[in-house]
């Protein structure tokens, strides 16, 4: 059997007409088996890896779309620990948080260290802890929730009940680190509506953030940063300070789907269809700086305060989570935190004729 690296004249004008579908010469990978047998490779594809990026540490908590593989830990140097418990309930860098009937175990993926939380009666565990509590909710006799810190192993105050702002007929938590929370929440009419709040572990305490003026609603995005809350209504995004409230900045950025704060930037991916754009806006004005190609799924807070996502830096269609940071001098900085294998493209058809093998990829539509 002769492989060949020409392709057959049909499928090159195929592809070359369609624009989707690539003309791959396989003989570059062949690999002669004994028996006249080879077996040829698919050409690395530019789909995304069929992942979602759950947390972000040193290492990496990564799920499988498709579930043929269990949720696991990845760490650059190679460590991949599968977690028992999903995803867990919380998430602070590499520890993650898993329930028992009796306690919250919470296990450090890279240093290998755990512990537990008692678990209280009529409290619940929220998606949120700290290097020294985790938050918990309980409903008042009003069915209004009360949110607690509880004190983990090296924290002396067990309960400590949040204290600021007004009730809160439901809530999530979109977002935490070390210091703090962000927290949405809904509320009748008469008690507040829609909003959004900060929660400052340090304090034990609940701040009310801005509204965008002349609606009668929240913001439709938030997220959150080691130095800046992003509040985006449509085009508009307004940065609220954590450590005061009361100052804030306004940004114009074209719809973004996704925003996080990095030091003084804000990551704002504005993709429109096929036009991919990750880029940085100076918090204080000024021209946006491109950073990434493409991006796929969430932007994650890491414990540094970088922006993680899994994305394809401008240039190259290799997929990987990258992080982005700034330096001492609050200069971006864009590095890969995980190296992930590529996806190789799907085979669509193949051909032999007149000792010529042809094949057929198709990627990304």
């Amino acid at each position: 059997m002769r492989l060949s690296r020409a392709v057959g004249a049909t499928a090159l004008a195929l592809a070359t007409s369609i624009g989707a579908l690539v003309a791959a010469p396989t003989a570059a990978t062949a690999t002669p088996a004994p028996g006249g047998e080879a077996v040829l490779a698919a050409e690395p594809g530019a789909f995304p890896p069929e992942l979602i990026l759950l947390t972000a540490g040193k290492g990496m908590v990564l799920k499988d779309r498709r579930n043929r593989e269990p949720i696991s830990w990845r760490h650059p140097d190679g460590r991949k620990t599968p977690l028992d418990c999903g995803g867990g309930v919380a998430a602070l860098g590499d520890e993650i948080a898993c329930t028992s009937a009796s306690d919250l175990k919470i296990r450090n993926f890279d240093t290998g260290a755990a512990e537990s939380v008692p678990a209280r009666a009529n409290l619940t565990w929220t998606n949120a802890m700290s290097p020294t509590q985790v938050l918990a909710y309980e409903k008042d006799a009003n069915s209004r929730y009360v949110l607690h810190l509880l004190g983990r192993a090296n924290e002396p105050r067990k309960d400590v009940p949040v204290t600021g702002a007004g009730p809160m007929g439901s809530f999530a938590v979109l977002a935490s680190d070390a210091r703090g929370a962000l927290l949405e929440y809904w509320n009748t009419a008469e008690e507040g509506g829609h909003g959004h709040r900060y929660l400052d572990y340090a304090t034990a305490t609940l701040r009310e953030l801005p509204r965008p003026s002349g609606v009668d609603s929240a913001y439709n995005k938030a997220s959150l940063g080691s130095k800046w809350i992003a509040m985006v209504q449509f085009d508009d995004a307004v940065m609220v300070s954590r450590t005061d409230p009361s100052v804030t900045r306004t940004l114009s950025l074209p719809g973004p789907d996704r925003v996080m704060p990095v030091g003084d930037w804000l990551i704002a991916d504005t993709t429109r269809g096929w036009d991919d754009s990750v880029s940085a806006y100076p918090v204080d004005g000024g021209t946006p700086r491109p950073l990434l190609g493409k991006l796929d799924g969430p932007l994650l807070l890491g414990p540094d305060g970088g922006a993680y996502g899994l994305s394809t830096t401008i240039g190259s269609g290799r997929w990987g989570v990258h992080g982005i940071s700034t330096d001492a001098q609050g200069t971006l900085r864009v590095q890969e935190a995980l190296a992930l294998t590529p996806r190789p493209s799907d085979r669509k058809s193949i051909a032999f004729a007149q000792g010529d093998l042809s094949a057929l990829h198709l990627d990304q539509t």
